[in-house]
């Protein structure tokens, strides 16, 4: 049987409307995965399910792709998305008349795309490795969303294999679209009229703003502490992520008064050990919810994030760097000696940002900014983006001083799956 540690991995995104889909197939999900853990897999394993982060009940279109990607680091659970733009996106692209660079599709699935594939996973470096051991499971997806949903679905169905899965819907609620498969090894035989790049599906669903948020290549988050000295002291933490379609996505709360713990990629609290909440576990707390945020949103645009407290974040680059070297052997008893001469107060929260950074830290920086500062003329316009960006995240924080629970506000996003 599969490992469960690694399955629960898989399943740690997806929404709880699929709750009923997953324990149906609960034992064949089981098998599945004994049959293709043997091997290096496309996508990784955490971002197998990435789709099913979408609300079953909010799904408005089905895209159906054939198997992921099968080059490294380029399928992400997502059908047709990556980062570089893939032949098969790119006739997809020019459909859609857009020109860019950046192929990721995120800003399409939290509109209510659903971006299905014929199979979820395949081997690295070779094509539909897995086609067999996915195809029930696909087909009960289909068959479970078109039987559940209430709302009129569009399903996209380009090419055979995608067209075969349409006798797993129902028809009385959907809406039955048909082109060719958008991979130029077929489209280029194609008489005018028929290639990719004249399919009309897109403007056929027009609630879908299909060139929103389409080659933006960044992300930018902000993030801020904040605190308040009555009888006891108080302290808050505010997270603004800005980008894709993610405008305005805002995490904030207050900090409680005990140690923090990092436990199957959610945050919660260890109540056995009090530590008193300060302006720096604040800023740190921010730190860490916004990470958490990017990695479960299935991000993968590059990200800076921003803070107005140079203290913190010279103190979480030092830290990880010396947890590195620990990890490296490079002379781990001087490292120690190291850190213990810092006296690092807030090892906790130090401890869930080393873990979180070090998942992502090949696309994310950080950047300190002057807090305060007033948008102005004589300012660029980016320089102006970010001044208004960490005056928001601090105004959040304050707000998160009144606020007795973690709050995530999400503007037209509720139906995205985000436990922190």
């Amino acid at each position: 049987m599969a490992n469960s540690i690694e399955l629960d991995v898989a399943l740690s995104r997806i929404h709880k409307s699929w709750y009923p889909l997953f324990t149906s197939e609960k034992d064949n999900l089981h098998q599945i995965f004994s049959d293709i853990l043997t091997e290096k897999l496309c996508p990784n394993i955490r971002d197998i399910f990435s789709t099913y982060m979408l609300d079953a009940n909010a799904v408005k279109v089905v895209i159906i792709g054939q198997d992921p990607y099968y080059t490294p680091n380029t399928a992400h659970g997502l059908c047709f998305s990556s980062f570089k733009i893939q032949p098969s996106l790119g006739n997809i692209l020019k459909a859609l008349n857009v020109q860019t660079s950046v192929g990721y599709l995120h800003s399409w699935l939290f509109q209510g795309v659903f971006l299905l594939n014929s199979a979820l996973t395949t081997v690295e470096g070779r094509a539909e490795a897995h086609i067999s051991q996915w195809k029930g499971f696909v087909s009960q997806t289909i068959n479970y969303l078109s039987k559940t949903s209430k709302n009129k679905i569009s399903y996209m169905l380009w090419g055979a294999k995608a067209q075969a899965l349409e006798t797993y819907i129902c028809k009385e609620n959907a809406t039955i679209l048909k082109w060719s498969h958008p991979s130029p090894m077929g489209d280029n035989s194609k008489p005018e009229h028929e290639k990719f790049r004249n399919c009309n599906h897109f403007k056929m669903v027009p609630e879908i703003n299909w060139t929103a948020g389409l080659g933006l290549s960044k992300v930018y988050i902000y993030t801020d502490g904040a605190l308040r000295n009555d009888a006891k002291q108080v302290a808050s933490y505010g997270v603004i992520i800005k980008g894709i379609i993610l405008n305005d996505l805002s995490i904030y709360g207050l900090v409680r008064p005990y140690q923090y713990k990092l436990i199957n990629y959610s945050i919660s609290t260890d109540k056995d050990y009090n530590i008193e909440p300060t302006a720096q576990r604040g800023e740190i707390l921010a730190i860490c919810y916004a990470l958490l945020a990017y990695i479960k949103l299935g991000i993968l645009h590059e990200c800076t994030i921003y803070s107005d407290s140079r203290n913190t974040i010279m103190t979480l680059i030092e830290w990880y760097e010396n947890k590195k070297r620990i990890e490296s052997n490079d002379n781990i008893d001087a490292v120690i000696s190291d850190m213990r001469r810092c006296k690092y107060e807030n090892c906790d929260l130090l401890s869930i940002a080393y873990v979180l950074y070090n998942e992502v830290k090949s696309r994310l920086s950080f950047q300190h900014i002057n807090g305060h500062q007033k948008v102005s003329e004589d300012k660029s316009e980016d320089e102006n983006l970010h001044i208004r960006g960490n005056n928001e995240v601090d105004r959040l924080a304050k707000i998160g001083l009144t606020n007795d629970t973690h709050n995530t506000k999400r503007k037209g996003m509720t139906h995205i799956y985000l436990k922190l």
